[in-house]
């Protein structure tokens, strides 16, 4: 380095240099402390929405868990209510053997029921439970809870299965009932007679918090005192319109668990942090559709069976009688009842019998077409839609399943059971109702029974 280049005469020149460098790094410096600034307060922001949103949506989840329950219970009613035997041995011939069996102590101690009453069209108490023993006059007390309402709704149509719920207050106790008529399994059964059979269950902290695992709602309960926070807590009126109890819950903060984690104030990980906030998003997006898509599951699944319960069922058949209207092509429909169905029940016990019916449900489906329908349609019986499907390419269907499931054995400790299945076949006429075209099959399944079981027969014209 020569002296003219590190002479006094240059320093101004060097100084300025350096004072334009100091120029150029306070602005870069006040930009990113604006960045970052900006970038803290988006996500604060960003962080309090998120959390937020997941405080709304575990509220809505609550509502949602308590909706489902009710469905679930009246699911598990109308098993009993649309049953002719049930009718049979708890109204015409009170059978206080089959009752304890069947609605008394064994609802109590495998469904946790704390109420099962069947009533006469007379409104007169026919057989009732509470707890799992059986008790009188316990009537009176559930209509002062106000359900007179619901069961003039549920008279309204004797018949076809329509459950009512609601939260009633016994005795000081909460308690998910649901309510129907006796709905008659064949045109000739007597069940429409206004009579109806009732089930509750006591809304007890260990319930509540059962709900909270299934659903996966943190740390549900029974709140013990007031709770300031309106996205915390739930309150259930009864049907007396009374604040009976009121939910609450942990709170559920993803985006602030982890902020501090990544909300470090350095420019280096500014882009770390975008992505990583990014992630959690996606992340808290993709757990909700995932907890949504078990809810509706949930909800138009049959619990025990895995397939399509009765109530979806009914969604897509009106989806395909609007295409085959449309398209002006051919539909059928199979309704079918396993055999002897209350025997196994009686000889093997429950267990034996919902395996048998998941077993049933296996078969069937593995013999069905991709675009095929297959439900449950209550109790024993199973409903099968066939679109493009004739009436002829119906029976074909009908009796392979039926050959199925007859060749198909159980394994059930160390029993071997073999079960058979009746089945009624209809085909669809343009711009009738589902339930005129349920009720031909249903028919043709009364003809299957009728004429010795184990067969298929096609409704008549």
């Amino acid at each position: 380095m020569n002296r003219s280049e590190n002479s006094a005469d240059n320093f101004p020149v060097r100084y300025q240099e350096s004072d334009s460098g100091r120029r150029i790094f306070v602005p870069l410096l006040l930009v990113l402390c604006i960045s970052l600034s900006s970038y803290f307060y988006i996500f604060q922001f960003a962080t309090e929405n998120i959390d937020n949103q997941a405080q709304l949506e575990m509220k809505d989840r609550v509502e949602v868990a308590l909706n489902i329950e009710s469905r679930r219970l009246g699911d598990l009613l109308t098993e009993y209510a649309f049953w002719d035997v049930s009718h049979l041995n708890l109204i015409q011939k009170p059978d206080a053997k089959w009752a304890d069996e069947n609605i008394g102590s064994y609802m109590a101690d495998n469904l946790s029921m704390a109420l099962s009453i069947a009533v006469r069209g007379d409104d007169k108490e026919s057989i009732a439970y509470r707890n799992g023993k059986e008790v009188k006059g316990v009537l009176p007390k559930i209509r002062q809870a106000g359900i007179d309402p619901l069961i003039a709704l549920i008279r309204k149509n004797t018949r076809q299965p329509d459950p009512q719920n609601a939260f009633i207050t016994v005795d000081g106790q909460l308690m998910l009932l649901a309510v129907d008529t006796f709905t008659p399994e064949f045109e000739d059964s007597p069940a429409a007679d206004g009579s109806y059979l009732l089930i509750a269950r006591s809304v007890t902290p260990d319930y509540i918090a059962s709900i909270g695992d299934l659903y996966k709602i943190p740390n549900l309960r029974i709140a013990r005192g007031p709770i300031s926070d309106a996205n915390l807590f739930h309150t259930i009126t009864d049907l007396n319109k009374n604040a009976a109890v009121t939910l609450t819950w942990d709170e559920r903060s993803p985006a602030t668990a982890i902020s501090y984690q990544v909300a470090m104030p350095l420019t280096g990980i500014f882009l770390l942090m975008v992505l990583i906030s990014a992630w959690i998003i996606r992340m808290d997006i993709y757990r909700r559709q995932q907890q949504e898509k078990i809810l509706r599951d949930l909800a138009t699944h049959d619990p025990l069976t895995g397939i399509y319960n009765r109530r979806q069922f009914f969604q897509l058949a009106h989806q395909e009688l609007g295409r085959t209207n449309r398209e002006q092509s051919a539909m059928s429909l199979l309704i079918l009842d396993i055999d002897h169905f209350k025997q196994i029940n009686d000889q093997f016990g429950h267990l034996a019998g919902d395996q048998l019916l998941i077993n049933t449900a296996t078969v069937l489906s593995a013999g069905l077409r991709e675009f095929d329908i297959i439900a449950r349609y209550g109790g024993e019986e199973f409903v099968i839609l066939l679109p493009n499907t004739n009436l002829n390419q119906a029976n074909e269907i009908a009796e392979r399943l039926r050959e199925q499931v007859e060749e198909t054995a159980l394994q059930f400790e160390n029993d071997s059971l073999n079960v058979t299945i009746s089945i009624g076949i209809t085909t669809y006429r343009f711009h009738e109702e589902t339930r005129e075209l349920l009720a031909r099959a249903d028919h043709a399944l009364y003809a299957a029974k009728h004429a010795g079981r184990n067969r298929c027969r096609v409704a008549s014209a």
